[in-house]
């Protein structure tokens, strides 16, 4: 109501525009169409016209249209034009662009048709030695999770298919995981029994669901906010519980602490139990720990221990031990008869109450599963020259664990120590996960009776093996011999709290850790002092003594090398009066450097693109406080993108800081500025004699 005829009209033409472009992609060329407003006189209508670019509108007649001041709207289309007739074209266009982009959302269209045979002989060998390992590890680690040995089988035959598939690494094992089981099973210690295996399917689930929506939303960075010292420590500290927990299952004590239990407390009661140790576990368990501590200490030096399936030994040795001995008699626990039916697939039973309880536990598995697993991924993607997207990953882990969930597989992702013997088996491609997958369904179906007198203490050995394997001291040594004290600290308090306070709560501490080291180095404006080299003639940064050398000539060059924001500004005019008092950004307040006062500043803002509202105001403040103490300030290559430089031109900087005081280069700037110090101070002292001679 109220509005003009013409103002109707242009409601009613763009409704209809916007019309036009919902019923056909055909038409959404028209936002970077010329259209022209024209009025009739005669009948009061006012009418449209698009000219399509020539690629869209070729020898094809214009869209036009008309409207009333009713505001009617009513459209004219030339036959050429017409939405119908050229639906086969936008679906033979949207087919074509399907076809193209859709080897990128799933791998296996891309790499499948151009596989050879000579790939093959490479993956199968790779694949038959990851299986030695997996098999009797995911026996092994269905025990950290607290679920049933035949668990650990499935989780490692769907996920790993749908990897194959999905997954964009072609070393990469894909499986049960140490740390990301401990996670499952301390995550749900307050489950009851009877809902127990419901709760992880639902755990599965979730995990499932985030790392999809992470990956669909490309939020594949977030491996980069976990710094690797923080990483480091939580992978430290999470080793030192797995082997806490296998410390009863080797030496045969039973244990009275709960599943909540801290490292502390495992470890205190080791140390009062293990006198009563069982001999005969302790001799399985010790030997198949040597055993497998003794090929992982010479597996980087001897070329064969390489290729040797270390655990696959261990296992099938001490279940003939075993049964040759009669150990299930001598007191000896074994892995009994293992129901080895396929699981039933079923959807897992999501509720208010299982959702509220896994939710927790779900978004840090996959925040930590994914680290991890990205970390090995990239690493072999630059080994071998091919391109790993972080993105890519989340979305084939994330449909690896909600189809695992289905078939009863617990939360997965990638093993570090598999992963390398998948690559130095000689593993070409994804091919290697249906090998591995093809082998863990035959075990299910056919082998598990012939591990029935698999004894317990060997599987403990396993995982422990598992939890030395994540140690690195690389990590430590680096830190020590750059002197990154503070990276080592954040290592040692990441380690410290995930010891003694539990996996997630040292997992949640490092994040908040980290993310506060992120923001604080964030929220720092990058400035530098510059001063003239006299051998190049140019301008470089300098810090110490020379920068506060270059502080006392009375006038400032200073380079700004980033964009403003509102994060990082409100910081500057502390750091500029640090450069103006002490002459450097690095100078402590306590400092007494004498540094005289400054006449003019130079802004070299050559590498600012981009300022925000609050970052201009505080410019603004500053440019206005050194005005108010006669410091002339000058600017080089201020030449922001257009939108930036019209909030300049609103705000009123380029006014403030005058024309005549925006330059194209630093010497330029000196040169001016020196003029109007010069001129400045010529027009004190002749303000000085005057006063001199009047008072005389």
């Amino acid at each position: 109501a109220g509005r003009s005829p013409l103002a109707e009209a242009q409601v009613g033409l763009c409704l209809g525009g916007c019309f036009c472009c919902v019923l056909s992609d055909r038409f959404c060329a028209v936002w970077s169409a010329g259209a022209l407003m024209v009025e009739d006189e005669q009948d009061d209508s006012y009418s449209l016209e698009i000219s399509l670019p020539a690629d869209q509108a070729g020898e094809r007649a214009p869209l036009t249209g008309r409207a009333q001041p009713s505001g009617e709207f009513h459209t004219t289309f030339s036959t050429e034009v017409d939405l119908y007739s050229h639906t086969p074209d936008n679906f033979a266009t949207r087919w074509q662009t399907i076809k193209k982009r859709a080897p990128y959302y799933v791998p296996i269209i891309q790499w499948l048709p151009k596989y050879t045979l000579k790939d093959l002989p490479h993956d199968l060998l790779a694949g038959l030695t990851t299986a030695m390992m997996i098999v009797p590890q995911g026996l092994s680690y269905a025990a950290l999770a607290h679920m049933p040995p035949v668990y650990g089988l499935y989780s490692s035959f769907v996920p790993l298919v749908v990897y194959g598939c999905m997954g964009t690494s072609r070393q990469l094992s894909v499986g049960p995981e140490a740390v990301v089981v401990l996670l499952t099973g301390m995550g749900l210690s307050s489950v009851p029994s009877e809902d127990y295996i419901a709760a992880v399917m639902v755990l599965t689930f979730v995990v499932g669901v985030i790392s999809l929506a992470f990956g669909i939303f490309r939020l594949g960075f977030i491996d980069n906010i976990l710094s690797r010292p923080l990483v480091e420590g939580f992978v430290l500290g999470s080793a030192l519980l797995i082997l806490s927990e296998q410390l009863h299952g080797m030496f045969g004590y039973h244990s009275t602490l709960e599943l909540d239990a801290s490292t502390v407390d495992r470890y205190v009661e080791f140390f009062q139990k293990v006198g009563s140790s069982h001999r005969e576990t302790v001799a399985f368990g010790l030997l198949s720990f040597a055993f497998l501590l003794l090929c992982h200490l010479a597996r980087p030096h001897v070329r064969f221990v390489k290729y040797l399936p270390s655990i696959m030994i261990v296992v099938v040795f001490s279940t003939l031990a075993s049964w040759q001995t009669g150990a299930r008699d001598n007191g000896v626990h074994v892995l009994g008869d293992v129901d080895g039916r396929f699981f039933t697939p079923q959807f897992p039973k999501l509720s208010a109450s299982s959702l509220n309880t896994v939710i927790g536990t779900a978004s840090i598995i996959t925040v930590v599963g994914f680290v991890e697993a990205t970390s090995i991924s990239k690493n072999y993607g630059s080994k071998y020259n091919y391109v790993v997207s972080a993105n890519r990953e989340l979305v084939a882990f994330g449909f690896s664990n909600i189809l695992g969930s289905i078939f009863g597989s617990f939360p997965v992702f990638a093993s570090l120590p598999r992963s390398a013997v998948n690559d130095m088996a000689g593993a070409r491609t994804q091919m290697v996960n249906f090998v591995v997958s093809m082998v863990v369904l035959f075990t299910n179906g056919v082998l598990l009776t012939l591990v029935t007198d698999l004894p317990k203490p060997t599987m403990s050995a396993i995982v422990a093996m598992a939890a030395i394997s994540l140690i690195h001291v690389d990590q430590i040594k680096f830190l020590w011999r750059v002197r990154g004290y503070r990276d080592g600290c954040l290592l040692v308090v990441v380690f410290v709290a995930t010891v003694s306070l539990g996996v997630e709560t040292g997992i949640l501490i490092g994040i908040a850790l980290s993310m506060l080291q992120a923001i604080s180095r964030t929220t720092l404006p990058q400035l530098s002092v510059l001063s003239k080299d006299p051998v190049t003639n140019t301008y470089n940064p300098v810090q110490g003594e020379d920068s506060r050398a270059a502080a006392t000539s009375g006038l400032l060059i200073i380079k700004i090398d980033e964009s403003l924001h509102f994060a990082n500004a409100g910081q500057l005019k502390d750091l500029l009066r640090r450069i103006e008092f002490l002459g450097d950004v690095e100078a402590h307040p306590s400092e007494d450097c004498n540094i005289p006062p400054i006449q003019a500043v130079i802004f070299d803002a050559g590498n600012v693109s981009k300022l925000d509202n609050s970052a201009t105001q505080i410019l603004l403040e500053i440019i206005h406080n050194y005005k108010e103490r006669g410091i002339l300030v000058g600017f080089v290559r201020l030449q922001p993108n257009r939108s930036t430089k019209n909030l300049l031109h609103r705000s009123g900087l380029y006014t403030l800081v005058g024309v005549s005081n925006l330059f194209d280069n630093i010497t330029e700037a000196k040169t001016a500025l020196e003029r109007q110090m010069a001129l400045a101070a010529a027009d004190a002292n002749k303000g000085t004699d005057l006063l001199h001679e009047s008072s005389a």
